[in-house]
């Protein structure tokens, strides 16, 4: 039918005046037509090849790709649809412990809040309890001894006495004096009664933990300072020859230096008594 209408078309327009644009309509419609009816003649020829069974093999392979091609799509749905429902689930677990874990930190941070509170109530009257002469006794004591009163660590006001151990005094009833030694690497404790000697009650091995790459630091350079700080001892001989070295003097003067010093001491009239261990000088 449409050729049909292509070809009344070129009779139309054969019967009109010869120009360009006639021309070059002719020529595109007659190539049209070429096409169509080339087309016509190939599916006309797989017609007669469908009716005599030429085809068969060919429509089953393209049936089999078909469903092939069908069933793909449909597994990678599904695979996607799995994937997304498997997401999804996991999405829901983190979204479920995430909530869980936020409600569990806001419960401790209000329980933290509130011991926090009632802790530092208990310390103020602690505080403002402790009696006047464990006063005294902490104004006169190191910042590494001092007492516990109603549980709170009181230090003494004085600088801390290096090389020494941190103790603190717990006075508890019928007049047992527990006694709290921390060490570098102990923690010991001990018990008094009375004027009595104290006991060892328990000694724990202190664990040791690993500082911060910074605070070790500084805890180097502390005991660094602590070393140069401290004064260095004076020679044996320095000290017995009352700050005068005898390093490099003649030994015969060393000697007249001696027998000069004993005879002087004699002269003065200072005489040894053995028995008590000292020099006493004589009543004149």
């Amino acid at each position: 039918m449409v050729m049909e209408k292509s070809k009344a078309t070129v009779r139309r327009m054969q019967n009109q005046a010869e120009s360009d644009f006639t021309k070059v309509q002719l020529s595109k419609i007659k190539a049209k037509n070429a096409e169509r009816k080339e087309t016509k003649d190939r599916l006309t020829e797989r017609l007669e090849h469908l009716k005599s069974g030429l085809l068969d093999a060919e429509l089953r392979a393209g049936a089999r790709a078909q469903t092939d091609e069908a069933n793909e799509k449909s597994r990678v749905t599904k695979q996607r649809k799995k994937e997304l429902a498997a997401d999804k689930e996991a999405k829901s677990v983190i979204s479920k412990a995430y909530y869980q874990a936020s409600r569990r930190q806001d419960r401790e941070n209000k329980y933290a809040n509130k011991n926090m509170g009632r802790s530092y109530r208990h310390f103020c009257r602690a505080c403002s309890s402790i009696p006047d002469y464990m006063l005294r006794n902490l104004s006169e004591m190191p910042n590494n001894k001092g007492y516990f009163w109603k549980s709170v660590a009181c230090y003494g006001d004085l600088p801390a006495e290096r090389g020494k151990p941190t103790v603190l005094f717990d006075r508890k009833r019928g007049g047992i004096m527990v006694i709290h030694e921390w060490t570098p690497n102990e923690y010991k404790v001990y018990e008094k009664k009375g004027k009595d000697r104290k006991v060892l009650v328990s000694c724990t091995q202190r664990r040791r933990r690993a500082l911060p790459p910074v605070r070790a630091e500084i805890a180097q350079r502390e005991e660094a300072e602590r070393l140069a700080s401290i004064p260095r001892r004076r020679s044996s001989a320095r000290r017995s020859s009352g700050g005068r070295s005898t390093r490099g003097r003649p030994r015969e003067n060393r000697s007249s230096h001696g027998k000069t010093q004993g005879r002087s001491k004699r002269q003065s009239g200072s005489r040894w008594e053995p028995e008590k261990g000292r020099l006493r000088r004589r009543n004149k």
